[in-house]
């Protein structure tokens, strides 16, 4: 069976390779990648001579025996409005700017219109409803001069229904996204269909970079996993095991090889969510273009198997950063962490080992937002503090811009001294949201967990100020050595600690070697 599965890889990958193209990837209004070589690709008569001009800058390519062609120009400034000649196409009101790719699963393609402040902003703009608040951050419309969207929508749903044949005949094609809207500029309508995450994070990015225009790609798709957006030869390479009899591989989350067999059967049609389903139909045409960064928000579908998201996310950046043309690793990622649930029992666990990706792999960063979860509703709605989070993120790793909100994700060091565990949180002064500090736990050498009360914020008894910012002390019951002190360890966590711009503590586990 598995030998059989990766012949289906292999013919995948030829299909894939030739209906990457037919994503209409390029139209007026886009923006391209300032400061990075400029990659064009497309079709023609097989020897056809096809000119590609932009900016005052040309080159002349010649298409190959089954018509297709590729052609480069150097770096460009950020500018435009630009007319682009491909061929016999011409494009027009192309700028020059900053593209972020915006993708994962369903939390990032949340749309606008479904978001809790957008929805207030709507209902207080009504003339039989309330007066609109004029400091609400939607007051002056959703639709913006210098943000262009490109929204690859999925043409069907992964929802129970089964697809028809000609449904599967497409999906097994590998023609799953319909890009036949090309680029727009962000008006209220386009607005409200776009992602919520990455339109405030975009909305954000454009007020702090105000001479550019800023772009932004959505192929985000519900529910799927890691491993759809993970190479075949990368899976084949140290995942062998996830390709083997998928409708029944334990390695796959249960839900999702199920939802996949209500859309698809079990009789070998493909589905976005099988591995390097959408990596092969939602990333690697994109490669022509050059990214600033990516912003993710992807973890649902795959917090059953801790230890194994953490090596297959591992694998799939360094595809990403492979396929869009940054294979020294430099193109920032930007991740979410989960939000929090009830009873998503692995969900602190998953949310603490984010926390140890973002501080191991290079050029990576965390938004947190579990202050922001809904104990029953796995799409949170609030959605803007996590966008202008990752604003903040792209600001500080990408532009290099001093970010005050940046908090270390968890303590930075500790000392243990005559029963108090005081934790460092590297400087940053601390706050709590509500009159108690909680969530804090102890592990004793027995390996129970025990709840410990801070007694010390920012170096001085709470709620005095701070004279010593970023510390904060642990009671310890008398007697106790802890070997560990965990944080927000619930799936669904009401943990409180804060810096001073409200960014939030994240979950964590930490061991302590109490022979220090």
């Amino acid at each position: 069976m598995k030998n059989k599965f990766l012949l289906l890889i292999i013919f995948a990958c030829a299909c894939a390779c030739a209906c990457a193209q037919d994503l209409r990837l390029y139209s007026d209004d886009m923006v391209l990648q300032q400061g990075a070589p400029l990659h064009f690709q497309g079709r023609a008569h097989a020897g056809e001579r096809v000119k590609v001009a932009l900016a005052g800058l040309s080159t002349e390519v010649r298409a190959d025996s089954r018509g297709r062609w590729e052609a480069w120009l150097p770096a460009l400034p950020a500018g435009g409005p630009y007319t682009l000649q491909m061929g016999s196409e011409t494009y027009r009101r192309v700028y020059l700017g900053e593209v972020w790719l915006c993708s994962g699963q369903s939390n990032m393609e949340f749309t606008l219109s479904n978001d809790a402040e957008f929805r207030r902003h709507a209902a207080a703009s009504d003339p039989n409803g309330p007066a609109p608040d004029g400091g609400d951050y939607l007051a002056q419309g959703t639709a913006h001069p210098r943000l262009h969207l490109f929204n690859m929508k999925a043409r069907w749903l992964t929802t129970p229904p089964r697809w028809s044949d000609e449904a599967l005949a497409e999906v097994d094609a590998f023609r799953y996204f319909d890009t036949s809207a090309g680029w727009t500029l962000c008006s209220e309508a386009e607005a409200s269909r776009f992602s919520a995450i990455a339109y405030y994070f975009g909305r954000a990015l454009a007020d702090s970079l105000p001479d550019l225009h800023i772009g932004l790609v959505l192929n985000a798709v519900g529910g799927s996993p890691a491993e759809s957006w993970t190479s075949p030869q990368t899976l084949q390479s140290h995942h062998p095991d996830m390709l083997a009899d998928w409708p029944n591989n334990p390695l796959v989350q249960d839900w999702v090889r199920k939802r996949g067999c209500e859309n698809a059967g079990s009789d070998g049609h493909l589905h976005p969510y099988r591995p390097a389903y959408l990596y092969q139909a939602g990333l690697e045409p994109l490669s022509p273009f050059a990214f600033r960064g990516v912003i993710w928000y992807q973890g649902e579908s795959n917090a059953q198997d801790v230890a194994l998201h953490e090596r297959l996310f591992t694998h799939m950046l360094a595809d990403w950063r492979r396929t869009l043309r940054s294979p020294d690793g430099t193109l920032p990622f930007l991740m979410v962490q989960l939000s929090s649930i009830a009873p998503r029992l692995t969900w602190p666990e998953f949310r603490d080992s984010q926390r140890r990706l973002a501080e191991s792999l290079s050029r990576t960063w965390m938004a947190i937002s579990s202050d922001y979860g809904d104990s029953l509703d796995v799409h949170p709605r609030t959605k803007r503090p996590i966008g202008t989070r990752l604003a903040a993120l792209a600001l500080h790793g990408a532009y290099h811009r001093p970010q005050p909100a940046i908090l270390p994700y968890a303590p930075t060091g500790w000392t243990l001294d005559k029963g108090r565990l005081t934790l460092d949180c590297a400087g940053q002064p601390l706050r709590f949201t509500k009159a108690t500090p909680r969530m804090f736990e102890v592990q004793a050498p027995d390996g129970q967990w025990i709840e410990a009360q801070p007694l010390v914020l920012d170096g001085r008894a709470h709620p005095q100020p701070s004279d010593r910012p970023g510390r904060l002390a642990l009671q310890l019951p008398a007697g106790l050595r802890p070997v560990a002190v965990r944080y927000a360890w619930q799936p669904f966590t009401r943990a409180n600690v804060t810096n001073a711009q409200g960014w939030p503590l994240s979950t964590f586990l930490l061991p302590l070697n109490t022979t220090r």
